[in-house]
């Protein structure tokens, strides 16, 4: 029995799940991500689940599928936070839009303003419209106000955190009136 390759079978799965997914997802061109995340995840479960049946094949059958049944929800929970890490990105922009509006306080930021921060209309639009059919954000009168603070408080974390790591924050324009 290889009890390091049972120790680095998921790790290893996660390794082929970052591989995979930018590859179905370049193959396939532009468009959503989902299918080639489904894509990557599966190849490093598929991966790690493999790995850990060949190198636990002299133990007993009980163990076998403990082992599998741990080594599998370890490998679900690294791709997941990996589909994270990936849809966080993903929501980058959408997060920066919030976080204007949350900066400009409980008056709002008037609907041109935001408009004018973002040169690219179509992109801000879909997105904004995404923000407004998500409940995160509401337009009343003109002005944008916040809605679900979900993705604020991720904003927050990210900010604390790249000060942690950087020693400064996001690049951020200062909403003008």
């Amino acid at each position: 029995m290889e009890r390091w390759l049972l120790a680095l079978a998921p790790l290893i799965g996660l390794c082929v799940n970052c591989t995979v997914q930018p590859l179905v997802q370049h193959l396939r061109g532009r468009g959503r991500p989902a299918p080639s995340l489904a894509a990557g995840f599966l190849a490093g479960l598929g991966c790690t689940l493999a790995l850990v049946a060949w190198a636990s094949r002299g133990l007993a059958p009980l163990d076998r599928i403990g082992l599998l049944a741990i080594q599998g929800l370890s490998s679900a929970a690294l791709g997941y936070g990996y589909f994270n890490f990936v849809n966080l990105n993903l929501a980058s922009i959408r997060i920066r839009i919030l976080k204007e509006v949350a900066q400009a306080g409980p008056e709002g930021l008037p609907t041109a303003t935001l408009a004018a921060l973002y040169d690219e209309e179509r992109l801000a639009a879909g997105r904004l419209e995404r923000m407004r059919a998500g409940g995160h954000l509401r337009e009343e009168a003109g002005r944008y106000r916040g809605g679900k603070q979900t993705l604020v408080w991720i904003a927050r974390v990210i900010e604390l955190l790249k000060h942690l790591i950087l020693g400064r924050g996001s690049r951020l324009r200062a909403p003008a009136e």
